[in-house]
């Protein structure tokens, strides 16, 4: 899939965005996460680096998917 931030996302989700690239593959979505503020998150793995870790759904655009 291929993510983008949102104009109003975190620096953390821009900064991860930009260190990993925009092509992701998801692992698991949850509708709460404790960790960003009781958000939904979706769990990705970067298609271009061994990074992988929690985005909140709000601040990100989901461009293409599988």
């Amino acid at each position: 899939m291929i993510l983008t931030a949102s104009h109003s996302a975190s620096a953390r989700t821009k900064n991860r965005l930009r260190e990993h690239g925009s092509r992701f593959t998801e692992t698991k979505r949850v509708q709460s996460s404790r960790t960003l503020g009781d958000c939904p998150a979706i769990l990705v793995h970067s298609d271009t680096s061994e990074w992988f870790g929690w985005l909140p759904l709000n601040e990100i655009t989901i461009a293409q998917e599988g």
